[in-house]
């Protein structure tokens, strides 16, 4: 009887499901939305696709906290692409999702 090795391959995806808004609906920021990986290679940009964001195997250690990493130069960021956006307060939405895959 022979048998084969599976492991699992964590991977996240992110996406901008909806664009920074103003919160009174009049602006949309002007801005790119990126994922600074820890190991210094990216930044990621994050848009309305799925885009890979991290990869990792699961066989030594289950659970994962990615925001451990993250410091003032890694993580999520976001970068002003235009003197033209106003102040105030805005909202969107970021989809991550992890995907748990054979390899």
């Amino acid at each position: 009887m022979s048998s084969v090795g599976i492991f699992i391959v964590d991977s996240d995806t992110g996406s901008l499901t909806r664009p920074f808004t103003s919160t009174d609906g009049k602006h949309q920021l002007l801005a790119n939305l990126e994922y600074l990986k820890p190991d210094g290679s990216g930044p990621i940009a994050i848009t309305n696709t799925a885009t890979p964001i991290a990869a990792g195997d699961n066989r030594s250690d289950p659970t994962t906290t990615i925001t451990n990493q993250w410091t003032d130069k890694t993580g999520l960021a976001l970068t002003n692409i235009s003197n033209g956006n106003y102040p105030g307060d805005y909202t969107g939405e970021l989809t991550w999702t992890l995907s748990d895959v054979p390899h």
